[in-house]
């Protein structure tokens, strides 16, 4: 199979983690700078440990920064 293609069954290929975490980053933009660990959990239907766990991954990277109030 070249690059370019394609399996049949794309979800035999798919990385939830990295999805989740995608769709995370994906939430913030300039109108929404602040979001809660409840209110993404919510949004991504998953529970806060997990939310926390991607938030703690991806601010350790570098790609969140965290907001104390």
């Amino acid at each position: 199979m070249k690059m370019a293609e394609t399996p049949d069954n794309d979800t035999d290929y798919s990385v939830p983690a990295l999805t989740r975490g995608l769709s995370v980053l994906g939430m913030f933009n300039a109108g929404t700078r602040i979001l809660s660990i409840q209110e993404i959990a919510e949004r991504l239907g998953v529970s806060t440990s997990a939310v926390y766990r991607i938030l703690f991954t991806l601010t350790k990277m570098g790609y969140l920064n965290k907001h104390n109030t």
